[in-house]
């Protein structure tokens, strides 16, 4: 049998040792996380839910598509968050028909 090591270097770099010699090396900043944020997505479903049927006749989304997906999908995250509400509108674009991003109002 043998020693197996997992070695942490100042860099962050991670080495795994087995009987003196180096198995694999991971040099990157996420050898060591300090904290962690899990946030839940909506489904891309229901964010399209309000638009027109033309998602649904292409086969494949345009780059503009998967924009105003990611937008959507950021308004729900920033709505979410627990911010004065005065910030959340700052952080949330104003709508298609100019009126300013609603959010939940404490």
């Amino acid at each position: 049998f043998g020693c197996r090591f997992l070695v942490v270097s100042s860099d962050h770099s991670l080495a795994a040792l087995q009987q003196g010699k180096v198995v694999w090396v991971r040099e990157e900043a996420l050898a060591s996380v300090l904290h962690t944020d899990f946030v839940e997505l909506p489904r891309p479903e229901l964010l399209y839910a309000d638009d027109d049927d033309l998602h649904h006749q292409r086969s494949l989304p345009t780059l503009m598509d998967r924009l105003e997906l990611e937008m959507l999908s950021l308004k729900h995250i920033v709505a979410k968050l627990p911010l004065p509400a005065p910030l959340k509108q700052a952080l949330m674009p104003p709508q298609k028909d100019g009126s300013p991003a609603c959010c939940d109002h404490e």
